[in-house]
């Protein structure tokens, strides 16, 4: 609704404002919402002189065309402060031209598909990151050549035992861990397709021209693969061999360093000569976050990778996942002071053979389905919540009335163990891998279905496990 509306309108019905603070309330939930309410603020209600003077004062230069009011994080949805917002887009724009991400065409000679673009805002200690996303989505096109693979977590812990695993004479050596994060990596991809967006602010001179992508951006299809191309490329020239079963794992045949990568993030062991050259190499291409940690005296004892907290101490590493899931998950359910229990699932002795329970309404299947992914992420460094986010996930496409409490069990779990991190001991090399695995034999009394089991260890260290539900039933 427009200005000349509103002037025309002298009074609304009460409920039409009530329904319309209502939706107001809904969409201010929604991140990608609050965009575009930020947006029509101006042509839905009369400016505030007071605080369109402090944006104009927190955002000079007239070109607030990218800004809205009301600045929020796009994750937390915390407010933030419009003058951090404004240096952050100005310093990402600028290393964009500095990359010549795209070539500047005039609207009017573009007959392609122009796709939208949209900043996305992260709150940092002393800043705030901005990054500006593209909005193209696959919908119902599947195409396998835009798929770029990650290697399973199994080859992080691998590696962390593999430091380890050299026995205390070859610790002396100072083998160290370290971890490589590329800025703005999806940058450095090359563009393999004709892609137009739409540049913001003052790049797109008042909307006459969009951009043609020479480098990809975040949020086309093509950037993750488009960065694992150069990833490889770069690594093979520096004499790093790729391996045959798992995207993202590399190794240095002559320097024995090895690596795993995930996007932008890198894991990297070897002795400290050999990781601080693959440091230096990388720094000639890449802006990097550089952290390094080792068992000397002086050295790190502590690194962050993909979230988790990697400490190395007197007897070895330990590697500990996230535990913001674990807290989220008990304000969402108002569970923060429950009672806490010993296991995370309790198989049911007997079933009953009753009617089907109703299925949850929408939201409270949403509010299932949210946690039940939740506990499947934390279960990636908790083996003992393997079997339980198992169960979880299995109920997610229809949950029911009655499987709340298999979320609400897992939460008391927490509860009482909050923090499980698992670690790997000094040992010495050894050519054996054990494999062990186990099925419990049409376990599921509704089903009778088993669920099977099994981990990996190379030595002492467990680095893979395994617990899923077999696609068949049990005859006999």
């Amino acid at each position: 609704m427009g200005k000349t509306s509103c002037t025309k309108a002298a009074q609304y019905p009460e409920e039409l404002c009530g329904a319309v603070l209502k939706s107001v309330a809904v969409i201010r939930k929604s991140v990608d919402e609050i965009l575009l309410l930020g947006v029509d603020r101006e042509d839905m209600c009369e400016d505030d002189e007071v605080t369109e003077q402090a944006f104009e004062a927190a955002v000079p230069g007239g070109d607030q065309d990218y800004y809205y009011e009301g600045l929020r994080d796009s994750s937390t949805g915390e407010e933030l402060d419009a003058s951090q917002v404004h240096a952050g887009c100005d310093e990402e724009l600028e290393y964009m031209r500095q990359m010549a991400v795209w070539d500047k065409i005039p609207r009017a000679q573009v007959q392609d598909k122009v796709i939208g673009t949209r900043w996305v805002y992260v709150k940092k200690p002393n800043q705030v990151r901005c990054r500006l996303v593209a909005q193209e989505f696959a919908g119902s096109e599947k195409r396998e050549d835009l798929y770029a693979g990650t290697p399973p977590m199994a080859a992080t812990r691998y590696l962390l035992s593999d430091t380890v695993a050299r026995g205390r004479a070859h610790f002396r050596q100072k083998r160290k861990p370290m971890v490589l994060d590329v800025k703005r990596a999806f940058l450095h991809g090359i563009a393999t397709r004709t892609i137009y967006v739409e540049l913001p602010g003052e790049e797109s001179g008042n909307g006459k021209y969009v951009g043609r992508l020479n480098r990809t951006l975040y949020g086309t299809r093509d950037a993750p693969v488009a960065w694992l191309r150069a990833v490889r490329e770069d690594m093979e020239a520096l004499g790093f061999q790729e391996c045959k079963v798992t995207t993202g794992v590399l190794v240095h045949p002559d320097r024995d360093v090895r690596v795993v990568t995930h996007v932008d993030d890198f894991l990297v062991a070897g002795e400290y000569n050999d990781v601080a050259w693959l440091r230096d190499e990388m720094l000639k291409k890449y802006e990097l976050k550089v952290q390094i940690a080792g068992w000397e005296p002086g050295d790190e004892k502590e690194l962050s990778f993909l979230g988790r907290t990697i400490t190395l101490s007197d007897d070895g590493v330990t590697m500990e996942g996230d535990d913001k899931h674990v807290v989220r998950l008990q304000e969402e359910w108002g569970m923060e002071a429950c009672s806490a229990v010993s296991t995370p699932y309790v198989k049911p002795a007997q079933v009953f053979e009753t009617s089907v329970p109703n299925a949850l309404p929408p939201k409270e299947a949403t509010l299932f389905r949210r946690a039940a992914a939740r506990v499947n992420y934390v279960a990636l460094d908790r083996p003992d919540l393997s079997f339980a986010s198992r169960i979880a996930a299995s109920k997610m496409s229809t949950p029911r009335e009655g499987d709340d409490l298999i979320i609400k069990r897992i939460i008391r779990y927490h509860q009482g163990k909050p923090r499980v991190a698992i670690h790997y001991g000094f040992q010495e090399p050894g050519p054996d891998v054990v494999v062990l695995t186990d099925s419990d034999w049409a376990g599921c009394l509704e089903t009778r279905r088993s669920t099977r089991g099994g981990v990996v260890r190379p030595g002492e260290a467990t680095i893979n496990r395994r617990c899923k539900l077999h696609k068949g039933c049990a005859l006999s």
